[in-house]
């Protein structure tokens, strides 16, 4: 992570000396120093309170030790005290300008706020000073992404792969601005060349599966999963997918030991749920796929798509009323249907058997996505903004 590259670069380059031996000569420096170093050696064993605390006694005695604010700004970062952070980072850099780890931690600290303007200008001010510092030049790269600056955020990124043509990131970062241009054949040459100088990078094997899925690739999205699923057993993600491209390949048993396996390492994931009840569906095990769908509508978890699912399995057990029930509840969640489609605003002459048959026959030709999938807004919070809110959330209540 690029706070763990910048921290330990500070620490290990020998930059954070001079910055103690600046203090000064009196009797409460030399103390003050002497907690300096103490919160250094407990940040490298992680120790991270016991740092903080040292280094906060360290400026009781000298409130300029720019060392000390630097690296509680980079605890309180880790602990996503985000706004703390920036504030001693800023602190830093009132005494030494020219200190471009505290600039690079002040962008990363606003790129977790979702504040990418003033991130990537801490980014560029950084890099002025510092041009080596990879990680930042690669955070950069993906911030200009964001902002669908193509053309400086590829540069940023061939820039790390000629520092270090083993960075496997600046490969993804490469193939995430290419698909997001189109050219998804660009995007899986970066990553199936990330994947040759490592073929342990699962993170790289996970966005290539992605990129085979989208394709329509199956087999080749299959492989690549199996490729994640040998270093990290425990994805979730990479199970579900492999789960959703074996039903596309005909594979059912190995379909459902993907979701099966999903649901013991999430039991609570819906999409898990549903797409395994409807492979029941399609094996005909009813009685499996009503217990599921059920436990679904207890979660009120795409209920749309579960009540159709449901009118389906009532039909071919030949409970045309609740089939028709089911249908009608459809309507009711997803009313939007009825416009799309008119001919479910008709009335269908005969009794609830042809009701039944002839609602099955509409509803089969209509995709009701399961779970509403909603664009992000440009303006909308980051995740890790997301989950500080959370936290500042449960502190308060």
């Amino acid at each position: 992570m690029i706070e763990n590259e910048i921290s330990d670069g500070v620490l290990e380059d020998g930059e954070w000396e001079p910055r103690l031996e600046r203090v000064g000569s009196g009797p409460a420096s030399q103390e003050a120093l002497a907690y300096v170093r103490a919160g250094v050696r407990h940040f490298r064993e992680q120790r991270y309170d016991e740092a903080r605390e040292a280094l906060q006694q360290a400026l009781r005695l000298d409130s300029k030790l720019a060392m000390a604010h630097f690296l509680i700004g980079v605890v309180c970062y880790k602990q996503d005290a985000y706004q703390t952070a920036i504030e001693h980072f800023q602190q830093a850099l009132r005494g030494q300008r020219q200190f471009a780890a505290a600039l690079a931690m002040t962008g990363n600290a606003y790129a977790a706020l979702d504040k990418p303007e003033q991130a990537i200008a801490n980014f560029r001010e950084a890099l002025v000073q510092k041009p080596n510092l990879s990680g930042v030049q690669l955070q950069l790269g993906r911030l200009l992404a964001r902002q669908q600056e193509f053309t400086e955020a590829r540069q940023h990124a061939e820039a790390c792969l000629r520092a270090n043509p083993q960075m496997l990131s600046a490969h993804s970062l490469l193939a995430t601005i290419h698909r997001q241009q189109g050219d998804l054949k660009a995007a899986s040459a970066e990553l199936r060349a990330a994947l040759r100088k490592d073929p342990k990078y699962w993170q790289g094997a996970f966005q290539l599966g992605r990129l085979y899925l989208r394709e329509k690739n199956h087999q080749g999205a299959i492989a690549a999963f199996c490729q994640v699923l040998d270093q990290r057993p425990d994805q979730a993600s990479a199970h579900f997918f492999l789960g959703y491209c074996a039903v596309q390949s005909g594979d059912y048993p190995l379909a459902e030991r993907c979701f099966r396996e999903v649901l013991r390492l999430k039991p609570r994931s819906s999409g898990a749920k549903y797409n395994l009840a409807k492979l029941y569906v399609r094996e005909e095990r009813y009685d499996d796929a009503l217990d599921l769908l059920r436990d679904l509508l207890r979660g009120k978890s795409g209920a749309a798509a579960v009540h159709a699912l449901l009118g389906n399995i009532y039909v071919a057990l030949d409970y045309p009323e609740e089939a028709i029930k089911e249908y009608q509840a459809v309507l009711l969640h997803a009313p939007e249907l009825a416009e799309q489609h008119p001919e479910l605003k008709q009335d269908i002459p005969g009794d609830d058997s042809v009701r039944a048959a002839r609602l099955h026959q509409v509803f089969t030709r209509i995709r009701i996505p399961f779970g509403k999938r909603r664009r992000p807004r440009k303006d909308a919070p980051s995740r890790s903004a997301r989950r500080q809110n959370l936290r500042r959330a449960q502190t308060a209540v």
